[in-house]
């Protein structure tokens, strides 16, 4: 056992040197110890885990904000993980309940997705598997950058979850860094923000030339009137819409949200939808 100080939890977590019954809570873990060769010391993850990790046979024992603890304690897990950002108050309430928890930190970056994976396989005693699929993810990031100058980039709207939440991300985001790897610009590439509401008078003024807007659901895709939606929210002149460059689509078709090893294959995905679109230079 080793003991490391985690600001989340203003304690130190207790860290066996070789768990053998891991809790997965959060989709970019599950993925990442998946990648590294944990499967048998996998016993349980989060209902959503499933959705962006196939072939999963795990117990769920949460959902990703709440936790059903019949369940996690049936499966007596030696280490849980969770992210922080929405499960920074699981975290420490697992804490306060006795378990083994450590708090993964959220990547604000593409690069911190990879710092990740090396933080988890230090975490369980998977170091070589981690720095192998770390240096391999560095590479695929690398040649499939998109390099162009920065006033070369066309300015891009990303929005999640218009019907419910409407939200948007800023510098502070790896969305914003998936962007302008695959040769786009957030157009709130300069605010300090990670996710937020954004003003829509900003996105009108800001004059993008390629919007997405990223659904959850399909059902909640289909039940939405997009033409009322921008009417209402004064967007008529933005240059993508009278161009008819707007993307309108799942999140599991353009899984933009998603933090764990596979996102980096998305930069070619976002990459090809701006070229779809032409707004991407060659």
């Amino acid at each position: 056992m080793f003991r490391v100080f985690h600001e989340v939890l203003r304690d130190y977590a207790d860290i066996p040197e070789k768990p053998k019954r891991i809790v997965s809570l959060y989709p970019s873990i599950t993925e990442s110890l998946v990648e590294i060769g944990i499967s048998e010391e996998l016993v349980a993850v989060s209902s959503h885990c499933h959705l962006y990790v196939k072939g999963l046979k795990q117990r769920s024992v949460s959902s990703a904000t709440e936790v059903n603890y019949k369940r996690l304690e049936e499966a007596k897990p030696d280490l849980v993980l969770t992210t922080t950002g929405i499960q920074r108050e699981i975290a420490i309430e697992l804490h306060s309940k006795g378990f083994r928890v450590f708090p993964i930190p959220v990547a604000w970056s593409l690069y911190g997705i990879i710092a990740n994976v090396l933080l988890i396989g230090a975490l369980v005693g998977r170091e070589r598997a981690a720095q192998a699929l770390g240096q391999r993810l560095a590479s695929e990031l690398e040649a499939s950058r998109v390099q162009l100058k920065h006033e070369q980039r066309p300015r891009i709207y990303l929005e999640l979850w218009p019907d419910k939440y409407s939200t948007t991300m800023g510098s502070l985001s790896f969305i914003n860094d998936l962007v302008y790897a695959a040769g786009g610009c957030n157009i709130f590439f300069e605010k300090a923000l990670a996710y937020f509401t954004a003003d829509f008078g900003d996105v009108a003024a800001a004059n993008p030339n390629l919007m997405f807007l990223i659904f959850g659901t399909r059902r909640e895709m289909k039940e939405t009137d997009i033409p009322s939606l921008i009417a209402k929210r004064g967007w008529e002149g933005v240059e993508a819409l009278e161009k008819g460059k707007i993307v309108v689509g799942l999140e599991g078709d353009l899984p933009v949200t998603h933090s764990g090893p596979s996102a980096i294959k998305n930069v070619l995905l976002l990459s090809q939808k701006l070229r779809e679109f032409g707004v991407l230079a060659e």
